[in-house]
């Protein structure tokens, strides 16, 4: 696997490899290295220090069919202690591109303390007028070169690393202090997938690891995935019902995986075994959608039924949860579920800045972080969501 380490200190800050791709440094003294992929796919690491994605991360990367162009590792302790954000505290890296080449590139930044956050081209985000308003003006030009602007967030990740993030975990395979990793990926992606993108990238996921399915809950499965739909709707009839709402990306077994089994035990006894599970799309499809999807099965399971239920819920679920209370006769006319109670747990009631497009970039950075910390046994699939999402944003 080709490498190549190149000196710099605050004075010689830029850095050109042989491959043609630059590197201007923070003001620090160290070395950057560059590793290329000896074949198509992703870089293979040779030793514990090469490291610098989890293997689920890895994996993921594979099965959305991105490739590592080029890893550098920039190994530079500050000359000086730089407040994290400052023009100082920036690093800049202009990829190189072969002529001919049109797909798009992505870098995911990794800083000291293994905080992860995703960089596009600083042109990719001009709509088409505005990139002609600045051709008109002689302020920009396509020459082939892609410049990622990323801050170092220097500071900061030393902050994280003395201070120790919550439960003494951190959050990379290797973190240390003045280590800071810039990925080069590039996104291939067929034209067709351009005309149908939502469905074919992330729907594709999604379909491919989620279903929508009503299941029992009880002391032993709660924890495990669902593998049979509940039928038993008659003894559902006119009782009490505990009905569980998971959040997005997750599952109702991953948002309970680490509930102690005496409580999930204490639940089945006060509902007398009434406690099901509602697993739903949270990506592809809308609250309106799940709820949609819960009342008609419920109809269709026992027409003549009157079902009681009692709602705890978590983060998005309880969006759907909402609507299954407030709307859920609006939404289906012939509804025969009654709501009684909705328990909230980290739900956005009055919604989410990270739902706003305007903040698609802190969303996907924020969720790609909490990828390592969630209780989420099928932490593949919303890792895959995310680079679905990723996809999305560049093209």
């Amino acid at each position: 696997m080709p490498r190549v380490s190149i000196s710099v200190t605050p004075e010689n800050r830029s850095v050109t490899f042989p491959n043609g791709t630059q590197l201007e440094s923070i003001s620090a003294y160290g070395s950057a290295t560059q590793f290329i992929r000896a074949a198509q796919g992703l870089r293979s690491a040779e030793l514990p220090s090469e490291i610098d994605t989890s293997p689920d991360f890895e994996r993921a990367l594979m099965s959305a069919g991105f490739h590592e162009q080029e890893t550098i590792h920039l190994e530079a302790l500050p000359e000086t202690t730089l407040r994290s954000g400052s023009a100082e505290d920036t690093l800049v890296l202009r990829p190189a591109i072969p002529p001919g080449d049109t797909d798009r590139r992505v870098v995911l930044y990794v800083d000291d303390s293994g905080g992860l956050s995703w960089h596009f081209a600083e042109n990719s985000r001009l709509t088409a007028e505005q990139r002609q308003r600045l051709e008109e003006r002689g302020l920009f030009r396509d020459e082939g070169v892609a410049t990622f602007r990323i801050p170092a967030r220097t500071t900061a990740a030393r902050e994280s690393l003395t201070s120790g993030p919550p439960r003494g975990a951190l959050r990379g395979p290797i973190t240390k202090i003045g280590r800071k990793v810039l990925k080069v990926l590039i996104l291939p992606l067929a034209s067709k997938v351009l005309e149908n993108p939502v469905d074919l990238l992330v729907g594709a996921v999604e379909s491919r690891i989620r279903h929508n399915r009503v299941w029992r809950l009880t002391p032993d499965n709660y924890a495990k995935r669902a593998e049979a739909d509940f039928t038993d709707w008659a003894a559902l009839d006119g009782k009490p019902t505990l009905l569980v709402v998971h959040g997005i990306f997750s599952s109702v077994e991953g948002m309970l995986s680490k509930l102690p089994r005496e409580v999930m035990e204490r639940w089945v006894d006060i509902y007398e075994g009434r406690v099901v599970g509602f697993n739903h799309l949270s990506v592809t499809l809308s609250p309106e959608d799940n709820a949609r999807f819960f009342l008609e099965r419920a109809k269709r399971a026992r027409p003549d039924g009157e079902f009681q239920f009692d709602i705890l819920c978590h983060s998005r679920g309880g969006i759907v949860s909402r609507t299954l209370a407030e709307r859920g006769r609006d939404i289906f006319t012939d509804c025969n579920c009654e709501f009684r109670k909705v328990y909230f747990v980290a739900s956005p009631n009055r919604g989410s800045a990270l739902g706003d497009p305007e903040h698609m970039l802190e969303m996907i950075d924020v969720f790609t972080n909490l990828l390592t910390e969630f209780p989420d046994s099928d932490s593949m699939f919303a890792i895959e969501t995310i680079l679905g999402v990723i996809k999305l944003l560049a093209y």
